[in-house]
């Protein structure tokens, strides 16, 4: 169920791939994180009385699409076509959302020399279009392989074993560097962070139970990833020492 439901959430954290481009870090990103999350409960909240003030649960059971099930029996026959339209319309700002946010991820890439210096230039208004185009790549070469539903359960798979590395590396580097400098400091830590933690080990737990066949996908592209990163970045450093030696 979670998995379905975690795209719904995720993207709380976005505002993290633009913090290099936010004019004041320490106020907006935390407000903007837990202003998100608070808003996005509300609206969710908000919607699902609205689904229960017009249909019963028994009624919603099974629909592949309650929020037309729902205009429809609002606003009569033409209902549902209304919201296939809101929902196809509000899904071009989603799209291009999710790849502004996946550009940065290559971009920075980029700039740690891990991919082609290529993928980290900028156009005169400071747009990474080189980035830009692999990330659109990628997602085409995606929907086209029709294996959506697989794609999916493994990102969702990712993602919160992305959170766990970085609640726990919370505890890590508050215990390794208790000295250095942090403006912002987790509140509730570290019950908050151990709590958050707990949360998505269960997660994990619960997918590698529920869905073990995607669980060892994603376990076989991590395993994959990990000796492909240590090769790139030996490269980089090669090719570092290269260019020192001929300066």
């Amino acid at each position: 169920a979670l998995q379905g439901v975690i795209y719904t959430y995720d993207g709380w954290n976005g505002v993290l791939y633009f913090s290099g481009e936010v004019k004041d870090p320490g106020r907006d990103i935390p407000r903007s994180m837990a202003g998100g999350v608070v808003l996005v409960i509300g609206i969710y909240f908000a919607i699902n009385l609205a689904y229960l003030h017009v249909l019963s649960p028994a009624q919603m059971a099974g629909n592949k699409l309650v929020a037309g099930a729902v205009a429809g029996a609002a606003l009569g026959a033409s209902g549902e076509t209304i919201v296939r339209v809101v929902i196809t319309v509000s899904l071009l700002s989603a799209c291009s959302a999710c790849l502004l946010i996946a550009s940065r991820v290559p971009y920075a890439m980029s700039a740690d020399r891990l991919l082609p210096a290529a993928v980290s230039r900028v156009n005169e208004r400071g747009t990474p279009v080189g980035s830009l185009l692999l990330s659109s790549a990628v997602a085409l070469a995606l929907i086209l392989s029709g294996t959506f539903n697989q794609v999916l359960a493994l990102a969702a798979c990712f993602f919160v074993l992305n959170y766990t590395v970085s609640f726990t590396s919370l505890f890590v580097l508050r215990r390794r560097e208790p000295a250095t400098p942090r403006p912002y400091r987790a509140w509730g830590h570290p019950w908050s962070t151990g709590l958050l933690l707990l949360g998505s080990l269960g997660f994990l737990a619960s997918q590698v139970a529920g869905d073990a066949p995607n669980s060892m996908r994603s376990l076989a592209i991590l395993a994959v990833s990990y000796p492909a990163y240590r090769l790139v970045r030996a490269a980089s450093r090669r090719a570092e020492a290269a260019a020192d030696a001929a300066g």
